[in-house]
């Protein structure tokens, strides 16, 4: 019943905002490059569909391995055709869930079965795509899934907080808790065809990790693994069997019985202090292992160097037969020997990829083909050639994290977390080359307004826990770096005078464990060689968070004496360079009490911000009897100069984020998403900057943006995503404002 009040609130919101604006029609999709459908209102796509999810989490061939589905950060599950790369009808969770934890085919291709972030268990019929059953049931995060091989039976393995012991919620900043908090994770047993609950296994507090499990070949067994045991199931009596406490000091990532049933292989990793050189500092490192365990003894009986010295949380599968078995990790995927632990092949990570997720891994029943996770990209590994597959499409494989529009609009620059940075042409989407990038993340992109330098800056090398940024400025007849330097600490942000004859730069620290930064310093450089002139210290504006992205805003006056900076916390400090004085701060109006800025961003001219926040009215009861937070969602116009909100608008929808001013001044593009029990929808709002009047609303169907700006005339808007492709909007279906 909550779910369908918070559809029809939402529905009848925006019909009323809408039918106010009076829009002209929309008109259908046309299609991308690959001949794959754009979004309304879109009229070209950087990038490509084809093999790209929205922060996968896991992937999976269907037994005939004509086809592979993933899930990730949405409540899809994306299928493609695998001698194509063509996308196919995705499957829909029903209920509407969040994020998809995991997902698999049983083995005769019935059924396809997902589970999610809030202990949901989904389970569709393959040929109608319908939802058979569903379940929420688990605790907490659903990782893994096993099915029995009678194709019966299917296990689901999740945890979280325990919601008879424990309360968790985030109210006006603080935590609530009642009784003795535990953790509560189990272990699932199902009957496929109808969700009969057939048995559950308690494993109490202890943390299940990534959850692996299997059956035994006869069915009669299951094994899986938390962060400090190996268990070994008696189903029948439905009781343990065996039980290797700490197989590896870390955590398990992977593990599967061989072929013959008397053991269990297994993936993980420990952790390593590592001294960093020339510091009196040290950092945790994960370092993987690969084990195979005696199930009749307990006993190790092999153990394998991994193929790479660290990794996060390493995945394996075994090949037909058994003698091999494939590995994915940081460094790339490789097939090794399940005897000797010998390298036999690998594909090795290029070198110009910044890896910075993945480890999803899944391989065709007959063993001819591997797929794992490389960022937000699927990668496909013909295992008898050594080939890889559809590496043909153009783009990035990670989050696009930057963009930027040149002067005449003919050209857009994209960067990713990856450290890639691709050209494009704006009007089709053809991409046209790839420019130097940085080490890591590509924070800021900036032409110069003649159109021919770039400024890149981003995350540098990676010593220190990563605390160096780096800068570089590109010509772009050639193509080539002019000059480059490194930046310590991070950068945050960079922006170029009006004149072309400076630039200017954002350093932050890294102050908490949820990734917020400090802006600690601003400098202004000479754009033609780096010199640094002038130093801003001390300014401690916060700049970035992992929740909101890159929310700092900086810029230069009309007659670059004057640097501004805008801190999401809304600070704006102006910091005067001829004649050089010191800096002034004004601390901007907040729209009302106990809100949460999202994210921030002002005018050309900076004397305009924009502020996406939420606030948090009241508590919602979730799934399992736990609270969690009804959050709502504004935007504010508000004038730097005098501090005060000029208009404040409410947008209905529970987040917001990546705000963007149009350079004529006269629209604001903000991205909204819905409740997760509205259907979790993500719509590009367009807002008229004079009154906050909504004028259009763009439909986002299954990815999320990480960065949205204008074109410089005003007539588009481009906007990254999370997959790694960006898409153009046609801003002529808006009405003026």
């Amino acid at each position: 019943m909550r779910r369908i009040v918070a559809v029809g609130i939402v529905v009848v919101w925006m019909l009323g905002r809408l039918a106010a604006a009076e829009p002209t029609e929309q008109q259908p999709a046309d299609v991308d490059l690959y001949g794959d459908p754009l979004p309304v209102g879109v009229v070209a796509r950087m990038g490509t569909v084809r093999l790209r999810v929205n922060n996968p989490n896991a992937l999976c061939f269907s037994p005939d391995g004509k086809q592979l589905v993933a899930c990730g950060h949405t409540p899809l599950v994306s299928v493609w055709d695998v001698a194509t790369a063509e996308p196919l009808e995705p499957y829909k969770t029903d209920p509407v869930g969040e994020w998809i934890m995991a997902v698999r085919y049983s083995p005769d291709g019935k059924y396809l079965v997902a589970t999610g972030e809030r202990g949901e268990v989904w389970v569709w019929d393959t040929a109608s795509r319908e939802v058979v059953w569903s379940a929420e049931e688990h605790g907490g995060r659903t990782f893994s899934i096993a099915f029995s091989p009678d194709h019966k039976t299917v296990a689901t393995a999740g945890g979280g907080v325990d919601p008879r012991a424990r309360l968790l919620n985030r109210l006006e900043g603080k935590t609530v808790a009642t009784a003795d908090g535990q953790i509560y994770s189990t272990v699932r047993r199902w009957n496929l065809s109808d969700g009969k609950p057939l048995s559950t296994i308690d494993v109490g507090t202890l943390i299940l990790d990534d959850c692996p499990l299997d059956f035994s070949p006869d069915g009669k067994q299951l094994v899986f693994a938390t962060t400090r045991t190996i268990t070994l199931w008696d189903i029948e009596l439905d009781e343990p069997i065996r039980v290797i406490k700490r197989p590896f000091l870390g955590g398990v990532s992977s593990v599967w019985f061989t072929s013959d049933g008397k053991s269990v292989f297994t993936a993980g990793y420990r952790f390593a202090i590592k001294r960093l050189p020339n510091t009196y500092r040290s950092i945790v490192e994960r370092r993987s292992t690969l084990k195979r365990f005696s199930l009749e003894t307990g006993e190790e009986e092999a153990a394998f160097a991994a193929p790479e010295p660290h990794g996060q949380e390493p995945k394996t599968a075994p090949l037909p037969g058994g003698e091999s078995f494939v590995y994915v990790g940081y460094e790339g995927l490789f097939v090794l020997s399940a005897n000797s632990g010998e390298i036999e092949s690998r594909w090795p990570q290029p070198a110009n990829h910044q890896f910075t997720r993945g480890g999803g891994l899944s391989v065709q029943p007959d063993g001819s083909l591997a797929a794992h996770l490389r960022n937000d990209a699927i990668v496909l590994i013909d295992l008898k050639s050594g080939k890889q597959l559809h590496d043909n499409y153009h783009g990035h494989k990670g989050h696009i994290i930057s963009l930027a529009t040149a002067p005449d609009g003919k050209t857009t620059v994209t960067g990713s977390d990856e450290g890639r940075v691709l050209e494009w042409n704006t009007e089709t989407g053809e991409f046209l080359r790839e420019l130097p990038g940085t080490k890591g993340w590509v924070r800021c992109l900036e032409y110069t307004p003649d159109g021919t330098k770039l400024v890149i800056a981003g995350k540098g090398r990676e010593e220190n826990r990563g605390f160096f940024g780096e800068v570089l400025v590109c010509d772009l007849a050639s193509g080539e770096k002019v000059w480059g330097q490194e930046v310590e600490p991070r950068v945050v942000a960079a922006t170029v005078s009006r004149d072309g004859a400076t630039m200017a730069l954002a350093a932050g620290l890294v102050t908490s464990s949820a990734g917020d930064e400090l802006v600690d310093r601003v400098e202004v450089l000479k754009l033609d060689s780096g010199q640094v002139l002038h130093k801003f210290n001390g300014l401690s504006g916060r700049a970035f968070n992992r929740q909101s992205g890159c929310a700092v805003g900086l810029g230069f006056s009309e007659g670059a004496q004057t640097v501004r900076l805008l801190d999401d916390n809304g600070k704006f400090t102006r910091l005067p360079i001829e004649p050089a004085t010191d800096p002034t701060s004004t601390q901007l109006a907040t729209p009302r009490p106990n809100t949460s800025i999202q994210a921030a961003t002002a005018n050309a001219a900076g004397t305009l911000a924009v502020f996406s926040y939420l606030t948090r009215p009241h508590l919602n009861v979730n799934i399992g009897g736990l609270q969690t937070l009804q959050q709502k969602s504004s935007i504010a116009l508000v004038d730097t100069l005098s501090g005060e909100v000029r208009w404040e608008q409410s947008t209905g929808f529970d987040y917001v984020d990546h705000g963007s001013i149009s350079p004529d001044g006269k629209l604001i593009a903000i991205e909204q998403r819905s409740p997760s029990e509205a259907g979790g929808d993500v719509t590009l709002a367009i807002y008229s900057a004079n009154d906050g009047e909504l004028l259009w609303a763009f439909p986002v169907v299954d990815f999320r943006l990480s960065c949205l700006r204008f074109t410089p005339d005003s007539s588009k808007l481009v906007g990254g995503t999370h997959r790694g492709d960006a898409m153009v909007w046609d801003l002529s279906l808006v009405p003026a404002p």
